[in-house]
């Protein structure tokens, strides 16, 4: 490194410089500091839309602020960047560990990493869109950044919106369609296509002409006076489907076109593209473009001489362990830029402390939840045993809180370092056991289990249940019995609980105090009972805190009778009625008219002088919750689900924080034919965006293009079926039995389904606000939603025992 560019306290780094600390080749062409993540360090957590802005801000000659460096301690151990290719060379340590820019050095890697590398797994890719001459905002450069649960980006117009689902499933086709042409053997194909196979046969959907950054940098490196004649000759060489973009599968596809017209054709903005590249990857280090990196003295941070790092070697001890100022300044430097929150401050607090807790935690937390989440409810766990507070459950701990009892320094729990690591150490069996209760798996016999994905959600939007019910777990555990071997019946209540709990909750804390109140007063052979008949019963009484602490589940056929009586007079299509039905009015303003349903609201809703306003807001809390409940969705297409995504893991969240999945929620009557129409009935708007309109379904098959009619939705899944329905193949005659079933619609209701749109094609796309022509398929939409709304509910209610614990 240039005299000029380094210092005791600053070094000058180029992005080749930053880059190499993920990829070793690199470092070893621009000879920089070598730099390591501590243990401490978060995961990433930037989003698509921030690494797109980095490199325009990096390109545009702007500022992007330093990295705070330390200098390196073997105490600190260590962890992979996100996308490290290779460790250090053995004999060629890194020099620093990286405290803070963590986030900046991933984006700055992204553009150096050639993910159509077939030995090279990476979870993104970046690319750049060349014509740029209808952006309209403040960007110069529009950088694109392709994800694993985004391959298709994120939109052009606006990057931090996801594109829209019309043209995310015909993006997914063209890919599938790239991938089989490059590969013979059809069986691989479907075996194969997704993950990083799909980042290699997929490009930014929206993009006028994108290539990929890592071979214009290449381009670039090699000669910067020929770089769109060497970019083209990369793209051809290393992009599998460039050739195939020729052919008529691709021709509604012109970006290839508009790329051979720029390459012949370069404009302004590509020239200063070319540009801004070379200042920042050429060798020489003008120092107007180098990030600064800031090097904390050992003095500050409190580095051990030699001889403690020794002494540490063997491992940390209570004793030994003290208040470490890089934690500290860890902590007070995260609670700018993009924040991590309590739990994962105090994961990151945990692995500065024991390094390996990571892979550990990582293991068992895989399909359940996230690691932040595991290890604040371990330490809750660590907590609660040696509390003798049997009133209520030990709070979630704050950061202050959680330095205090990992450095040993709580008087209440001297050994909670020590407690993790033995729960955290010998702890499968009791993650395996939740995943085995809860998790429904493809082939089950207990049909009745959760899918995955509504699982882990309870852990991750309902943490005080989640952690009574582990809490109970490690009792049974302790008492040495084995919830696997309980009475189907005992295991259904147990499901229906926490998802009862997790769903209709009002007040998760006190739901929290009256289950641990609960589990309290059981021990030995009577912790079984936890979940017994009666077991949520204390749940729905208004006590002397005068809430309501659940939301009480009205049996279905009292739901059924409500909605009934609120849709009297509505059979007849034309009927005046129509016009005048509102959700709020006629049917949630007030308990329903059904005598049945008000008594059985005054029998469950007890022990408060205001019990009638208790019971009259009970209604319209349960109906508006139901009304959009989509794990009731997901749990009535469980089935389904694991059988189409058996390797989907809910609790392994992108790196680049991507939460979708792989479905979408479909309407199953088309939004198209509701919204944005003049004289569209009330009642049709407020039933149609309903959970009784909505199934959970793969992008590949979810092909719609906003107007197909459930009619023929429900006959044919398309083209594509053959990955989800293998048996069967499309019928033309009648409805397709297997999509139907899989969509959650009772073979009964088909009829409903089939006549909520004209069987003449064409039809206007206002028609049922014409109720004299079209009156009756009003009447079926109506019937056909409803129908399902309650069907949903009553899946649920029924198959868990939900009756049973309020008994």
């Amino acid at each position: 490194m240039r005299e000029e560019a380094t210092s005791s306290f600053l070094h000058l780094l180029s992005v080749t410089d930053v880059a190499g600390w993920q990829i070793p080749s690199l470092l070893q062409k621009s000879k920089g500091v070598t730099a390591k993540l501590p243990a401490l360090q978060r995961s990433a957590v930037w989003k698509p839309r921030q690494v797109e802005m980095l490199w325009d801000s990096l390109l545009n000659g702007f500022p992007v602020g330093s990295f705070l460096l330390t200098p390196f301690r073997k105490d600190l151990k260590t962890q992979n960047f996100l996308y490290e290719i290779a460790g250090l060379e053995a004999g060629n340590e890194a020099e620093y560990h990286l405290l803070d820019g963590q986030q900046r050095c991933n984006a700055i890697s992204l553009a150096f990493i050639n993910s159509w590398d077939t030995k090279i797994t990476c979870s993104a890719a970046l690319w750049i869109d060349l014509d740029t001459d209808d952006i309209a905002d403040e960007r110069r450069f529009v950088f694109r950044v392709v994800t694993r649960s985004h391959p298709w980006g994120y939109q052009r117009s606006d990057p931090s919106k996801t594109l829209e689902y019309q043209k995310r499933r015909k993006a997914l086709s063209s890919y599938y369609q790239a991938y089989k042409w490059s590969h013979d053997d059809q069986e691989v194909v479907d075996g194969l296509f997704g993950t990083s196979t799909l980042i290699r046969h997929a490009w930014p959907w929206d993009a006028r002409c994108p290539v990929p950054v890592p071979f214009l940098i290449d381009a670039v490196t090699q000669s910067p006076h020929s770089v769109w004649g060497i970019l083209d000759k990369l793209m051809e060489e290393r992009l599998p489907y460039w050739r195939a973009l020729d052919s008529g599968d691709f021709q509604d596809i012109c970006w290839k076109r508009r790329w051979s017209t720029l390459r012949d054709n370069p404009t302004a903005m590509m020239d200063g593209l070319c540009e801004g590249l070379h200042r920042l990857v050429r060798t020489d280090r003008s120092p107007s473009l180098l990030i600064p990196a800031l090097i904390l003295p050992r003095l500050i941070t409190g580095a051990p001489s030699q001889e403690e790092d020794l002494a540490q070697s063997a491992g940390p001890t209570l004793d030994s362990i003290r208040q470490d100022p890089v934690e500290t300044l860890f902590i007070r430097v995260n609670s700018a830029g993009t924040p991590l929150q309590g739990e994962e401050l105090n994961y990151s607090i945990l692995k500065s402390i024991w390094p390996g807790a990571q892979d550990v935690v990582e293991t068992l937390s895989t399909g359940i939840m996230a690691p932040s989440r595991l290890v604040a409810l371990i330490s809750r766990l660590v907590v609660a045993k040696s509390s003798s507070d049997d009133k209520r459950p030990p709070a979630a701990l704050d950061v202050t809180r959680f330095r205090r009892l990992v450095h040993g320094r709580d008087p209440q729990c001297r050994s909670f370092l020590a407690s993790i690591q033995d729960y955290l150490s010998h702890g499968k069996g009791l993650f395996d056991l939740a995943r085995k209760l809860l998790n429904l798996q493809c082939g089950d016999a207990h049909t009745y289990r959760l899918p995955p994905v509504v699982a882990a959600d309870i852990a991750r939007k309902s943490p005080e249940i989640f952690f009574i019910f582990l809490f109970w777990l490690d009792r049974l555990k302790d008492a040495g019995i084995d919830p696997t071997t309980f009475d189907q019946r005992v295991h259904r209540r147990l499901v229906g609980a926490l998802t009862a709990l997790s769903w209709f909750k009002e007040d998760e804390v006190l739901c929290g105090v009256l289950l641990w109140t609960r589990l309290q007063g059981l021990s030995g052979d009577n912790l079984q009972e936890m979940f017994s008949v009666g077991g949520l019963k204390s749940c729905i009484s208004v006590g002397e805190s005068g809430k309501l602490p659940l939301i009480p589940l009205l049996p279905p056929d009292l739901l059924k009778e409500a909605v009934e009586l609120s849709l009297r007079g509505l059979r007849n299509g034309t009927n005046q009625r129509w016009q005048t039905w509102r959700w709020w009015d006629n049917f949630t303003e007030s308990l329903p008219k059904s005598e049945r349903v008000r008594s059985w609201y005054t029998r469950k809703v007890k022990e408060h002088d205001d019990e009638v306003d208790y019971r009259r807001e009970a209604w319209p809390k349960f109906a508006d919750r139901l009304w959009g409940m989509k794990e009731m969705v997901l749990y009535a297409q469980r089935e389904w689900l694991v059988r189409w995504f058996s390797d989907f893991d809910p609790a392994s969240p992108d790196q680049l924080e991507d939460t979708d999945r792989p479905w979408d929620f479909d309407h199953i009557h088309p939004q198209k034919y509701i919204y944005g129409k003049w004289n569209m009935p009330q009642i049709l708007k407020d039933w149609h965006g309903s959970i009784g309109n909505l199934r959970a379904w793969p992008f590949e098959l979810n092909r719609s293009d906003g107007e197909t009619t459930p009619c023929s939705k429900l006959k044919d899944a398309g083209e594509e079926s053959s990955r989800f329905f293998p048996t069967t193949t499309s019928c033309k005659k009648g409805p397709y039995k297997e999509v139907i079933l899989a969509s959650s619609i009772p073979l009964r209701d088909w009829s409903h389904w089939e006549a909520s749109t004209p069987l003449t094609d064409p039809f206007p796309a206002n028609y049922l606000a014409k109720p004299e022509d079209f009156g009756q398929c009003r009447v079926s939409l109506l019937n056909a939603i409803t129908r399902r709304w309650i069907y949903l509910y009553k899946q649920w209610y029924d198959n868990l025992l939900i009756k049973d614990l309020f008994v």
